[in-house]
């Protein structure tokens, strides 16, 4: 009971606060609409629905670690205080309703560089705090609304200390993030954290050693070509062509395939219009998938990073 009159106590004291810092600014010259947006965006997190003895449950219960919940209960605080690094993070996370839902339009991203570099690059950040982009499924989706979708999927900031659960426990709770709706449960959550990507993974590896040793092979042919078409008389030359070696070398060679390439010669009985067509075809290709994915990354995205959660 203290602790819930002291958090209404508080609660009374921000927003005094700022009452009072709006009619002081408004003196310095700020327009009326900057502190209407101002309390709009501030009421984002100040009007949250947050389920407090959930909360302390699971604190108490040591169902969340207390590190996360601390720094959770501060940016929440410092979210409603106006902090710059609090409001990139709230900026930065996905709202409660998402454009297109009854289209079947259920993804709202936020915004991932908005949370991992400007949040971490805000001159109020706490010195402990570091900022971390997750993405949630929200399960609950109406079937009258789902269009075939199974869930909500929204980018949140959260401090970089809480663990996937604790995301999934405090996101549920209404501290984290932007809780779309009361009854609404995750059910599934994926966090991109710095330390996953500081070491390469197998097929990382695999792929490295693979492009590695395809650059070598094109290094070695330009070298081997160069040394025969400057430094080798004809006899030795026409020795080394009937090689297995130098036919090998060859087809790696970047100014034989080239000139192969770019070669404009046609043969003889060779429909010169099936060559034009062949070009306008592989440009209408290219400019297809580049369209479709500028309008459906977010979908791309989505099957790609989260399917095991669909």
């Amino acid at each position: 009971m203290d602790a819930k009159l002291t958090m209404i106590a508080a609660m009374l004291f921000l927003s005094t606060a700022c009452q009072t810092l709006t009619a002081d600014n408004t003196q310095h010259g700020l327009s009326p609409t900057y502190w209407e947006f101002a309390e709009h965006f501030v009421g984002l997190a100040r009007n949250k629905p947050i389920n407090w003895t959930m909360v302390d449950q699971l604190v108490n219960t040591e169902q969340v670690s207390r590190l996360c919940f601390r720094q959770s209960a501060k940016l929440h605080d410092d979210t409603v205080a106006s902090k710059t690094y609090a409001g990139r993070m709230l900026d930065s996370t996905g709202k409660r309703v998402p454009s297109g839902l009854f289209e079947g339009k259920w993804i709202d991203f936020g915004s991932y560089q908005g949370c991992t570099v400007d949040a971490n690059n805000a001159p109020d950040l706490p010195s402990d705090f570091r900022a971390t982009y997750c993405r949630l499924n929200w399960g609950g989706i109406p079937k009258e609304f789902a269009a075939g979708v199974k869930h909500y999927v929204q980018g949140v900031c959260v401090p970089s200390s809480c663990a996937d659960v604790d995301v999934t426990r405090l996101a549920n709770a209404g501290l984290l993030g932007l809780k779309p709706i009361a009854s609404w449960n995750i059910e599934g959550v994926l966090c991109q954290r710095e330390e996953d990507y500081a070491t390469y993974s197998n097929s990382a590896v695999t792929a490295i050693v693979v492009i590695a040793i395809i650059l070598l092979l094109l290094v070695i042919s330009a070298l081997y070509e160069f040394i025969c078409t400057t430094c080798l008389s004809g006899d030795t030359k026409r020795r080394l062509a009937e090689g297995k070696t130098d036919r090998f070398l060859k087809c790696f060679s970047v100014y034989q395939n080239t000139k192969k390439l770019l070669d404009t010669y046609q043969h003889p009985g060779q429909l010169s219009t099936l060559h034009g067509i062949r070009v306008i075809s592989c440009m209408l290709i290219i400019y297809g998938h580049t369209i479709v994915m500028q309008v459906d990354i977010g979908t791309v995205c989505y099957h790609k990073r989260l399917a095991v959660f669909v």
